[in-house]
């Protein structure tokens, strides 16, 4: 990083201009290196995370390799004959207790991992029911797209 980016987060990390301590973000590393391997995506989720720890924002990190997450249309694809282990009840968990999720990848050739992949895929298959906050962030980034096209027809 610049050493003016550095000089700018230590700045905003220093003084912050309010307090978040009600919120929770949790970081989905999609970093093809289990842990406890080097991860580069890692080394960028850390200067985020300064940030919104510095605002009281609570968080944490998961490395989606670390699990097993089956492909599939079930919420636990455990209980299917194909496989005999999901993790992803254990993700969905997590996320649902948090605010804020933010997906990180390395990004390889112009693609991103194929654990984000896995992973999107494991979101866009949940029933809104049990999504209910995700699945309004979703609509309501959906609704402001399509507004903003129709605009510019």
């Amino acid at each position: 990083m610049t050493e003016q980016h550095n000089k700018m987060t230590e700045e905003l990390c220093a003084h912050p201009p309010a307090k978040y301590d009600d919120l929770k973000v949790l970081f989905l590393n999609c970093t093809l290196n289990r842990t406890p391997v080097l991860s580069h995506t890692e080394g960028l989720i850390n200067v985020a995370q300064k940030v919104y720890e510095s605002v009281g924002v609570q968080s944490k990190i998961i490395r989606p390799v670390d699990y097993e997450i089956p492909a599939g249309l079930g919420l636990d694809m455990s209980k299917t004959p194909e496989w005999d282990r999901d993790d992803w009840p254990q993700i969905q968990a997590e996320i649902d207790v948090h605010d804020i999720v933010i997906i990180c990848t390395s990004v390889w050739l112009g693609e991103k991992s194929p654990f984000a992949t896995a992973l999107w895929s494991a979101c866009t298959d949940i029933p809104i029911s049990l999504t209910k906050k995700a699945s309004i962030a979703i609509m309501v980034k959906s609704v402001q797209r399509s507004s903003q096209e129709m605009k510019m027809e």
